[in-house]
């Protein structure tokens, strides 16, 4: 992340774009300012937002990023609200499943957590993660 940065440095010997600062964190424009979206508001309904603002999300791999993120950060409502979206965006993206369901499973979430995982499974029969996940829980 700090290597923009270095490069403007040593280049320019100045820095016009700080490249750790969230909008050019991620390697897809709008990614920062959805994860701004999040930080200012953890619980919003991301869909709605996303709508209200005429974002256009092409590029699942981008939700992940940002939600893997939030995780590292232990931004839990927010990266719940993140895989919330995915899921209903890319609903045939297994680990969007899996993600959201260990969210929800670390909520405390036992029944929705299942069905996340149950879902993962329907996508892809003998899915290790998410059958790991359903042993932990009984189901």
């Amino acid at each position: 992340m700090v290597m923009p940065n270095i490069t403007q440095l040593y280049f320019l010997g100045r820095i016009d774009q700080d490249g750790t600062a969230p909008e050019y964190a991620f390697g897809h424009p709008v990614a920062g300012k959805i994860y701004q979206l999040l930080l200012t508001n953890p619980g919003l309904d991301l869909g709605k937002e996303i709508a209200a603002q005429g974002i256009t999300v092409d590029d699942d791999m981008m939700l992940y990023e940002i939600g893997q993120r939030l995780m590292q950060e232990q931004r839990l409502v927010a990266a719940r609200s993140l895989y919330n979206y995915y899921t209903q965006a890319f609903p045939n993206i297994v680990v969007g499943w899996n993600e959201l369901g260990e969210i929800l499973l670390a909520a405390g979430n036992k029944t929705e957590a299942k069905k996340c995982f149950e879902q993962a499974l329907k996508l892809r029969p003998g899915n290790p993660r998410a059958t790991e996940n359903l042993k932990g829980i009984g189901g």
